[in-house]
Formats: C-alpha cells, sequence, structure tokens
C-alpha cells in the first residue's frame, strides 16, 4: 500500500485538490503545470517537474494504517525525518 506526497517536485506547489480520478493522475501543479501518473510510481506525465513524487510507504496493523516509510526526497527537504 502506498500514498503520495503532494508537493509538486519542481518548485513545492501544493497539488492537494488536484486528483483527478478518471486518469488516476495529480496535478496540473498551479505553479508550472506539472503532473503525475499515480498508477506508474507518481511518475512524471508533463511539466517542468524533473522527479516523480515522493511515495509513502503504508502498513496496514488491523484498522490502523501507518507510514512506515518514504521513497523520494520531499520537496524542500535535506532529510524526510525532520520536523
Amino acid at each position: 500500500m502506498v500514498a503520495f506526497n503532494y508537493f509538486c517536485t519542481h518548485q513545492g506547489g501544493d497539488l492537494s485538490g488536484t486528483y483527478k480520478g478518471d486518469t488516476k493522475s495529480l496535478g496540473a501543479c498551479p505553479l508550472h503545470l506539472s503532473t503525475y501518473d499515480l498508477t506508474r510510481h507518481g511518475i512524471l506525465i508533463s511539466g517542468q517537474a524533473y522527479q516523480s513524487l515522493p511515495q509513502v510507504l503504508l502498513e496496514l496493523d488491523g484498522d490502523d494504517i501507518y507510514a512506515v516509510g518514504v521513497f523520494g526526497l520531499i520537496f524542500g527537504r535535506y532529510d524526510n525525518l525532520q520536523g
């Protein structure tokens, strides 16, 4: 199970509210129109970004869901563990 970070990898534009269920994509970014394919690991479809969206690895434990790791660096951070 996986989730995706919602900050564009180009300049950190907020992608929340841009999910398109018909194409299972996220975007276009309000800053520079980057769009990501969530069926292909968050790969860039179009726009100026140069990296896929970071993926948040999730684990299910009964009725609880836990984030247990991140694949890729979240925009604006030098370390995904910082607060």
